[in-house]
């Protein structure tokens, strides 16, 4: 079995998370030849590196050249890095002949789609992009099956979380969080929607996508956006929107709320509705003929993408599950979103601090009847209690 080099480019937060699992499993035909972080001490991972003798740099470029002079340029990269870096980062690994796997999103910036088409089309290496769940048999099976007319047509899509994050988590890094643009202008977007759950507003359009590697556009996005901590952009959504087959969908996700819901969902078609989780944890559609489960979406693991990009790198495949075609309309959605829609602050005396998480009183329940009922935060007559808001209810 051919051995695949492997590179690891952000070892502290998420990329640690992947970058643990990889180490653990240890996997005989994979060899970690290099790591690249600036700040690598902070990294839960970086003894474990050392030990086995692997080389850290502070740069990702020098890492590249390095391993190059000594034969071992990876074949896959797992790049997670701040979303403004993506682009560039992609390119230059890329271009020296590289599969890159980049968390997500893709990129901050619909911008630059186009030119990462070309590079994708221009190269036999592939981009692939770490929406988790699309790696995974549960979603791979379920989107086969919706693209085959199992469930006939899409009538709604809808999916919630909430996810309380503390005010370290809105100072994290480099400071990049919540920022709408990094300080050199390149756009970040960074929010609820477009990082913690970025994964499930991309799920919904990911398996109406038809082919493997695509998904479907959204339009008509109309959204309430409240911020709650001290950011830039937001850190509560519900949106509402339309697909470009004609089905409803509504996404409704906060970090601001006192109680944690896991993501959930609920996808009705013709034929079927489709639930997140069942008792068990499952994906399970329930159609006229019975029920059908697709098992947990989460089952293999986070660092599941990475072992199936390393097989893909293996048979030198340039075809990926999840890549740029399917990552583009989560980027978007998430543009459309902030061209169309004002960001309301959270009155401060509707706030409270509960183990350094600032929540809303009273926000979970407002959210929820928002997901029952497929209406806007702004459209329920209690808005004007928790927000600080001109507009006419």
């Amino acid at each position: 079995m051919k051995k695949i080099r492997a590179a690891f480019v952000g070892i502290g937060g998420y990329g640690g998370v992947i970058l643990k699992e990889v180490l653990e499993k240890k996997d005989e035909g994979i060899e970690i030849v290099a790591a690249a972080d600036p700040y690598a001490e902070k990294s839960p991972c970086l003894q474990a590196l050392r030990d086995a003798g692997v080389p850290v740099f502070a740069d990702m470029d020098e890492m590249l050249a390095k391993t190059a002079d000594v034969g071992k340029k990876p074949d896959l990269l797992s790049l997670a890095t701040p979303t403004q870096f993506h682009t560039a980062q992609i390119r230059r690994a890329v271009r020296q002949g590289i599969n890159v796997l980049c968390e997500k999103p893709l990129t901050g910036d619909a911008q630059d789609i186009p030119g990462l088409e070309r590079l994708q089309n221009e190269t036999d290496k592939f981009i692939a992009v770490g929406y988790q769940w699309s790696y995974s048999k549960a979603i791979q099976t379920l989107k086969k099956d919706i693209s085959a007319g199992r469930f006939g047509k899409a009538i709604c899509m809808k999916s919630l979380v909430f996810w309380p994050r503390s005010r370290a988590y809105f100072t994290r890094s480099t400071g990049w969080a919540g920022k709408i643009c990094a300080p050199d202008g390149t756009k970040i977007y960074d929010s609820v929607v477009n990082n913690a759950a970025a994964h499930y507003i991309h799920n919904i359009l990911y398996v109406l996508g038809g082919e493997t590697d695509a998904a479907m556009p959204a339009k008509d996005v109309t959204a309430t956006l409240l911020r709650t901590n001290e950011i830039e952009t937001f850190d509560t959504a519900t949106v509402r929107f339309t697909l470009e087959n004609g089905a409803r969908g509504m996404f409704v996700v906060s970090h601001s709320t006192e109680e944690t819901i896991e993501p959930q969902f609920e996808y009705v078609f013709e034929n079927g509705k489709i639930l997140y989780p069942d008792a068990q944890g499952n994906i399970a559609a329930e159609t006229p003929e019975g029920t059908i489960v697709y098992g947990d979406p989460f089952a293999e693991g986070a660092a599941n993408k990475f072992f199936v990009c390393a097989e893909s790198a293996r048979q030198n495949a340039k075809r990926v599950l999840c890549g740029v075609n399917a990552a583009k309309e989560q980027v978007r959605f998430v543009e459309k979103l902030h061209a169309g829609n004002e960001i309301d602050a959270a009155k401060r005396e509707a706030v409270a601090e509960i183990g350094g998480v600032l929540t809303v009183r009273g926000l979970g329940g407002l959210l929820r009847q928002c997901y029952r009922e497929e209406k806007l935060l702004a459209e329920l007559p209690a808005f004007s209690r928790i927000a600080q808001t001109g507009r006419k209810l």
